[in-house]
């Protein structure tokens, strides 16, 4: 008549907070503590070389880019006047003269 009542499950779920600032401030001191060493380091290095390429300097790849912008104009403008020197000449209306027949 009287049964024992069924618990409710619990979990020891503790949440953890992610806080970039912390862990940029962290990553920073442990580049300069004598604690990590070997092959561990290294990896660190790398990893932490790779995050700020990838934050990036703005202003370098904007430069970067402006620089191949103006490249591939230049290369369009130079391959626009050799077709337009090519088509225009004589030779060119031999050429297709001889293909048609």
């Amino acid at each position: 008549m009287f049964r024992k009542r069924v618990k409710n499950k619990q979990f020891d779920f503790i949440p953890k907070y992610y806080d970039p600032a912390k862990e940029d401030l962290e990553a920073r001191l442990s580049v300069h503590s004598e604690e990590k060493q070997g092959v561990d380091h290294l990896k660190h290095n790398i990893r932490s070389g790779f995050q700020r390429k990838a934050r990036g300097n703005t202003s370098m790849s904007t430069s970067v880019r402006k620089q191949s912008n103006i490249r591939l104009l230049m290369i369009i403008g130079i391959l626009a006047m050799l077709s337009y020197l090519l088509l225009q000449s004589d030779l060119f209306l031999k050429f297709a003269e001889a293909i048609s027949g």
